[in-house]
């Protein structure tokens, strides 16, 4: 019986989760009363900034985007599925680790953002 209650909440929980994932971006200029954005937990490529939950002031600083996923190499929300995105960031993500390991010694690559949208 806990077995199947436990299942229920999982279930549950997913079905909440899938209904609310998507991601924050923010293109600098369009915000120019926020500043700090790397130092809340985005990651940040030229003027736009990415970030997979709110963080800081996101609600005044950031677009949500549902059903987005973040792409940490060119700090935009991009369409997919939180898998895609997951592969999409795992590059991203070991370069981030690096940096922090080295000291920064280490740049991750990647595209430039693409045009921005009208």
């Amino acid at each position: 019986m806990a077995h199947m209650v436990r299942c229920f909440a999982l279930a549950a929980c997913a079905a909440a989760c899938a209904a609310e994932w998507g991601c924050y971006e923010a293109f600098r200029p369009d915000y120019p009363h926020c500043r700090g954005y790397e130092a809340q937990g985005y990651t940040c490529a030229g003027s736009w900034c990415v970030t997979d939950k709110c963080r800081g002031d996101c609600r005044d600083c950031a677009e949500w985007r549902a059903g987005y996923v973040p792409d940490f190499k060119v700090g935009r929300c991009v369409a997919g599925s939180w898998a895609a995105g997951e592969a999409l960031n795992a590059g991203s993500l070991l370069s981030q680790v690096a940096s922090m390991v080295t000291g920064g010694a280490v740049k991750g690559g990647g595209a430039p953002p693409p045009p921005r949208e009208a």
